[in-house]
């Protein structure tokens, strides 16, 4: 049995190989960047032998292309394949074609391939002459202004000073790098290090000693120095001399007695290149201690540049002090010993057993006390063929009245907020029973079933609002006890368009000042900021990747409490609605209020909405006010659309739709008391804008959902409602006063006592029986509008 597994095992190794070899045969950027990205587990499997003659001459050839993103993805897998290649090609073919990395002119490139170095020297599995030979090629860039390539040069040192006697390091490693140092260290360590450094110099000089030309520096001696007079004249090659005072030698740390060196030709030759630029006096001596580095590092420029379609990004991966979204991978210490123990064919240890095969985790360097983490795994999206259906549009069919598609009845208390994932693969709902529900939109189609898939349960509280993370399958929900918890909804694919959802992963947990009102999230690549309003007042920018507040915002306490907010699409301004009824409008990117004004009759702002239907437009919907909903310019805060329900064809009078006014600096309310001051209110309590149909969809206290047509207002119907077959709808618009005004007319055929139906024979309704609190809209085959009640029911309507 041992011999046919064996012989198993050979075979389909041997099938493996076949597909590798007629993937990498593939020169598509793509396919290597896919394969290099798992090639770890793929050099597992196949052991080191197959390692070293079938993906070892692939995976150094990568290096080949001039891609920028390919070395990366190289720089970070590379370490695994070391572990199970081994010691002898580690050091006769990885090392060889990492060092030359160093002086790309990707500072990006040169990050990873500082990072890839430190990873190798921590495995200790090269020799000291090795070590040795990396201290000598990076130890320059202890100068160099990035902080993040400083910083990996210190882990190499610490790294390698870890794995040397002190004799070793005291006749080899010291000696390296006094010159970048202040004072004198005892022992190499990251504190010691950081703490003793020389300043770096200024990024303008670094990249003027790049641009210099290097070309015509002598590899022997054709200078000659003559002293007269207390002057040191450089006799040049062609016959010319050029006069250079002592001092400017000693400056730059060139004395006398170095300059009769076998390198003296060398040493005055780049001294001279250097005093022609406009470099300031302290960049000089540190450039000529670089001197070396430099003059490869421009070659290398020279020799190999990169294509201009590869060159779309800045040779800089960010300037001295600013923080981009830089990934920081390593692998695990315990993940790599495991790899070793593998391709070495030892014994494991009993306590392996237990060990995480984990992801890759953050490299540990002292970059990360000072820079912050890389953003959260927020779990990514799931991608749908577009072939797979054709959309239609849920305004654009023959039948007026919603079909009723699922009826969920899992909560038990009112449904404040649904929000969709942005991929359509699963919606979730929110409640005051203090739980969220993931359900699948799959199973609304096909083996349909009513069931939710997964539920949170909050430690206290009532879940006021949930956001779905942009691009993600992460959820962040705030509750009445003020704790925010992101989390993240992890699922397995087990056959096309059919998901096994399998838990709720905690990404993170957020505890503010007072009960969450309504959260928001989006990402702009430098920050992943999560946008919350508390019931105290204020509107946090909490970045998910920093772990604190980006910003924080006060509203004013006499404008009432925040009910809503909306953010555009642009992230530019963000606009708050409070139960006093005002609209107030913030500039997010300088973080001040630029606008406030109240809704025409006082009455409270229930929902807001991003309504742009064109390019450029700064338009929002807000549910309030004597009408049921409006359309708001945010530029000069005027109404331009007004929306009422159920209007009698005989009347004529028309809601006002002009703002109210801020009150002044002493303001009591009282004006809110008065009952002619207190107005009806809105009967809408939910909004949601189509944006590709230009349609709305409303809904409120008399239970039924509207779709309002902004293209052809007359097609405009109501997809739920408790039927009234006394009632006959209408739907047209006039405008007046620069207003358009869409509006329902209402006429009954008979009165109410012509008509008498027995309730029994009447079938059950399928329509809501109580408030509708929110709404969404399911982009998927069959376009999809979810609605969610105060008693807890949850209908989905096509």
């Amino acid at each position: 049995p041992h011999m046919n597994l064996k012989s198993e095992v050979e075979s389909l190794c041997n099938e493996f190989k076949d597909i590798v070899e007629i993937m990498l045969v593939n020169s598509s950027r793509s396919v290597k960047i896919a394969l290099l990205s798992d090639i770890s587990t793929l050099c597992i499997f196949f052991g080191q032998e197959k390692t070293n003659n079938l993906l070892l001459p692939f995976v150094i050839s990568c290096l080949n292309d001039r891609d920028w993103e390919l070395k990366c993805v190289f720089f970070q897998n590379i370490v695994g394949v070391s572990t199970i290649a081994g010691s002898e090609s580690v050091e006769s073919f990885i090392l060889p074609c990492v060092l030359p990395e160093i002086y790309d002119e990707q500072e990006y490139v040169v990050y990873q391939a500082i990072n890839c170095l430190a990873s190798l020297c921590d495995l200790d599995i090269l020799r000291k002459r090795k070590y040795i030979s990396i201290c000598k090629n990076t130890v320059p860039l202890l100068f160099h202004p990035n902080s993040w390539i400083r910083f990996g040069v210190v882990a190499i040192l610490s790294n390698i000073s870890r794995r040397l006697s002190i004799a070793d390091i005291h006749c080899f490693i010291l000696p390296l790098i006094q010159p970048f140092l202040v004072r004198p260290i005892a022992e190499i360590n990251r504190e010691t290090l950081l703490e003793s450094l020389l300043p770096p110099i200024s990024h303008r000089s670094f990249e003027q000693a790049l641009r210099a030309d290097y070309s015509t520096l002598p590899d022997k001696d054709i200078f000659s120095l003559v002293t007269k007079d207390g002057k040191t004249t450089v006799e040049l090659p062609d016959g010319g001399n050029k006069e250079i005072i002592n001092e400017k030698f000693v400056n730059i740390g060139i004395q006398r007695n170095d300059l009769s060196e076998r390198n003296e030709a060398y040493n005055i030759g780049f001294t001279l290149q250097i005093a022609e630029l406009d470099i300031p006096a302290e960049d000089e001596s540190k450039l000529f201690i670089m001197k070396d580095y430099i003059k490869s590092a421009s070659q290398a420029r020279k020799r190999r540049p990169y294509k201009s379609s590869t060159k779309k990004k800045s040779n800089t991966f960010f300037d001295e002090g600013d923080l981009l979204d830089i990934p920081i991978i390593s692998i695990d210490p315990e993940y790599l010993e495991e790899m070793t123990e593998r391709s070495s064919d030892k014994k494991k240890k009993s306590d392996k057993k237990n060990s995480k095969k984990s992801l890759p985790i953050p490299f540990n360097h002292p970059a990360l006390s000072i820079l912050p983490p890389p953003i959260p795994d927020l779990g990514e999206l799931h991608s749908v063929s577009s072939s797979n259906f054709t959309k239609k549009s849920i305004g654009n069919r023959k039948y007026r009245e919603g079909i009723l598609v699922a009826h969920l009845h899992e909560h038990t208390g009112p449904v404040n907020t649904i929000a969709v994932s942005d991929d359509n693969l699963f919606f979730a709902t929110a409640s005051d029973d203090g739980t969220v529900k993931i359900w699948d939109s799959h199973r609304l189609e096909k083996s349909v079933t009513n069931s939710s898939r997964l539920t949170y349960t909050s430690k206290g509280g009532k879940i006021n609002a949930i956001a779905m993370c942009e691009n993600s399958h992460s959820i962040a929900c705030g509750t009445s006890e003020g704790v925010i918890e992101v989390s993240r909804i992890e699922y397995m694919m087990k056959k096309e368009d059919s998901f096994d959802y399998t838990g709720i992963s905690t990404v993170c947990k957020i505890k503010s000042e007072g009960s969450i009102l309504d959260i928001d999230h989006y990402g702009n690549g430098m920050e992943s900021l999560l946008v919350y309003a508390t019931d105290k007042g204020y509107i946090h920018g909490y970045d998910l990747r920093s772990g604190k507040d980006t910003w924080v915002m006060k509203n004013k306490t006499k404008l009432g409490i925040i009910n809503t907010f909306i953010i555009d699409d642009d992230k530019n301004w963000l606009v708050a609605g409070t139960n006093r009824g005002f609209l107030c409008c913030w500039d997010l990117r300088f973080r001040l209020s630029f606008s406030e004004w109240r809704s025409p009759d006082k009455s409270p702002i229930y929902k807001l909405e991003n309504y742009n239907p064109m390019e450029g437009s700064r338009t929002f919907l807000a549910a309030t006010g004597p009408s049921d909903f409006q359309i708001w310019d945010i530029e000069n805060g005027l109404c331009q659309c007004s929306f009422q329900s159920m209007v009698d064809q005989t009347s004529s009078d028309m809601p006002t739709v002009v703002p109210g006014e801020v009150p002044g600096y002493i303001d009591y309310g009282i004006e809110d008391m008065e009952e002619s001051n207190q107005g009806s209110g809105s009967s809408v309590r939910a909004l949601y804008s189509i944006k590709e149909s230009n349609h709305i969809l409303s809904a409120g206290t008399d239970k039924i959902i509207r779709l309002w047509d902004m293209n052809t207002p007359s097609g405009s119907y109501i997809i739920s409602g408790e039927p009234d077959h006394k009632a006959s709808y209408e739907y047209n618009i006039f405008r007046e006063n620069d207003v358009d005004y869409y509006n329902e007319y209402v006429s009954y055929k008979d009165s109410p006592m012509d008509i008498k139906r027995d309730p029994s024979l009447n079938p059950p309704s399928i329509h809501h029986r109580d408030t509708i609190c929110s709404l969404n809209y399911l982009d998927s085959s069959s376009p999809m509008i979810i609605s969610g009640s105060r008693d807890g029911v949850i209908k989905v309507w096509k």
